[in-house]
């Protein structure tokens, strides 16, 4: 069982990580006419995340896949399958561990708004009201555990004396 990777070392890992393309591999969507109705449509997501190496695209392929299922009580209405890969590459071999973390935070963050644009295009083309995705927010424990703080942060932390304070 891979151990748990420390922030410090994932920080390091990434600082040597270039992502050199993102690309739709997948689009593929369908509209079933015959339970169109005027009845609300819940809608059922499911995602997942693989890695591959592509040595002709020179890089690994992270694929992170979702499929969309729109459906009312007469049956589903829509689906929609996108598979997005971000093109990475490294001089330097990354571990499991490493992609544990990466998968649900950092491929998130660059993958996901392209994907939600993505569904509210399609949805509006098929002649249904565009939905909006929410947007993706990085779970609070990786936040605290593996994003660097913002510069206003590191200044509070590191040097009191700079913090702006009210007018004198």
């Amino acid at each position: 069982m891979p151990t748990k990777m420390s922030p410090k070392k994932y920080l390091n890992t990434l600082g040597l990580i270039d992502v050199r393309q993102i690309m739709f591999t997948k689009i593929e969507a369908h509209l079933h006419l015959e339970n169109l109705g005027t009845e609300e449509i819940s809608m059922d997501v499911r995602n997942k995340v693989e890695f591959q190496v592509e040595e002709k695209l020179g890089g690994l392929v992270a694929l992170d896949k979702y499929w969309f299922l729109g459906n009312t009580k007469n049956g589903s209405v829509f689906e929609i399958e996108l598979h997005i890969g971000a093109i990475v590459s490294t001089k330097m071999e990354l571990s499991e561990e490493f992609f544990k973390v990466f998968e649900q935070n950092t491929l998130k963050v660059i993958t996901y708004p392209y994907v939600r644009q993505e569904v509210q295009d399609l949805t509006a083309k098929m002649g249904l009201s565009p939905l909006s995705l929410p947007i993706w927010r990085v779970p609070s424990r990786a936040k605290k555990e593996y994003l660097k703080p913002s510069p206003a942060e590191r200044t509070k932390q590191t040097d009191p004396r700079r913090q702006v304070t009210g007018s004198s």
